[in-house]
């Protein structure tokens, strides 16, 4: 049986040393590209609710158009009524006034 006392194979050591550089290097690789990617992930949330508010603003802009537009129409149509009979009211005036 073979075992290892507290000073250890030389060996086995520097091995060790290697292993745990090689992970302590991986490690960094691996946090520098989660940082990259989280700070992606950033940007593109960032832009996903700047895009969201300029779609919000669209349909607003085109919501208050319609609303005008409505507006607009419906008067024309009041106005156009009261022209009409005011027109009519005049004709049966004029009507009631002949002999």
């Amino acid at each position: 049986m073979h075992s290892l006392g507290m000073e250890g194979n030389p060996d086995t050591l520097a091995h060790f040393d290697i292993m745990f550089e090689n992970m302590s290097r991986m490690n960094a690789v691996v946090n520098a590209e989660y940082s990259y990617l989280q700070a992606k992930f950033d940007q593109l949330e960032a832009e996903k609710i700047s895009l969201s508010e300029s779609q919000s603003h669209f349909m607003d802009t085109d919501f208050a158009e319609e609303s005008t537009a409505f507006a607009r129409e419906q008067l024309r149509q009041q106005t156009a009524g009261a022209m009409y009979s005011q027109a009519n009211a005049q004709a049966q005036f004029a009507l009631s006034l002949l002999p």
